[in-house]
């Protein structure tokens, strides 16, 4: 399921970045979804850490949000994927340099809110 997360998430953005227009086709797109399972099985299943192709989805699907200008959802997605696994926090300033000034609460708030309770269990 983690793998199918990402898969998911890397064809959202793909369509966000039009690969299309890039002389990608639809064959192609099929080729290069197939070699995502390949080097996702490896990491989930192999080397046991499934966390990291879902902790990847999340930050994909809000690299995605950040692009559409949805910056409550893409704070909130940041936060799971940084609860999730925090090695996500190199790409939370892509983020900040993307969104408008007055966005940048929203964000803070909304990719704090999901690590502090995760983390603040029994």
């Amino acid at each position: 399921m983690n793998c199918g997360a990402l898969v998911v998430g890397l064809c959202a953005l793909r369509r966000r970045c039009a690969l299309t227009a890039l002389g990608v086709g639809s064959r192609r797109r099929w080729v290069l979804a197939a070699l995502e399972v390949v080097v996702l099985w490896n990491v989930a299943f192999w080397y046991g850490h499934p966390e990291y192709p879902l902790a990847l989805s999340f930050m994909l699907f809000a690299v995605v949000d950040a692009t559409d200008g949805r910056w409550a959802r893409c704070g909130w997605l940041f936060g799971v994927a940084i609860a999730l696994q925090p090695i996500v926090l190199a790409v939370v300033g892509v983020a900040f340099a993307f969104a408008p000034a007055r966005r940048w609460l929203g964000l803070v708030l909304g990719s704090w809110w999901p690590p502090w309770w995760s983390s603040s269990g029994p």
